[in-house]
């Protein structure tokens, strides 16, 4: 990213910084930021004080101080945003929050959750880390440009807050806790009524 300049006689080496922009509490945000995801022209944070957004900077406006702007209703933590069929979601404490533009909709209520994951082998699943272990719910895209999630289902056995998933190459399930170890959950020819969880201390 650097330049390299010819002239008769002289090679010249010109550094080009990165661009770099900083926010912080100058710029409207607060808390400890814990996600980040980008969504059409917007930029959207979420901290321990809830959900912000960036709107897209406005070149024709010599005022525009572009600062972050909280989403209402959206006043809590959010641990990790993910976006399916076009859609943005955000995990926070009480569910899954859908987001368009400047809204937060809840569009499914259960306890925290602090990680989302999807697998090609289970296409229309998404997969909840949650507060109390770990569950699975299927997803649609609706034509007004809504999610619907139904038939919400919890792994037995496992009831320990859920901080990351990651699938391996079988389709199976790794999952980290927040004080219990590891767990794998092996699936059955991608049958997930079928399994069984290994618990690594």
């Amino acid at each position: 990213s650097n330049l390299w300049e010819i002239a008769e006689g002289v090679i010249s080496f010109i550094e080009i910084n990165t661009s770099i922009t900083w926010y912080g509490e100058e710029q409207g945000l607060e808390g400890a930021v814990l996600s980040f995801a980008e969504s059409g022209f917007n930029k959207y944070v979420g901290t321990v004080h809830g959900i912000y957004y960036l709107p897209q900077y406005k070149l024709s406006n010599k005022t525009d101080k572009h600062f972050f702007i909280p989403i209402e209703n959206a006043k809590t933590y959010c641990w990790q945003f993910i976006k399916i069929h076009d859609v943005l979601l955000a995990g926070i404490d009480g569910g899954i929050g859908q987001i368009k533009g400047d809204k937060i909709e809840i569009v499914h209520k259960c306890g925290t959750v602090y990680c989302f994951e999807t697998n090609e082998n289970y296409p229309e699943i998404l997969f909840l880390g949650e507060s109390d272990g770990i569950s699975y719910i299927e997803t649609k895209n609706l034509q007004s440009g809504k999610i619907q999630l139904k038939n919400y289902t919890k792994f037995d056995t496992i009831n320990n807050s859920v901080r990351k998933i990651v699938f391996d190459n079988k389709g199976n399930l790794w999952l980290t806790t927040h004080f219990n170890g590891i767990f794998n959950i092996k699936i059955q020819d991608y049958d997930l009524t079928k399994y069984e969880v290994v618990h690594y201390d």
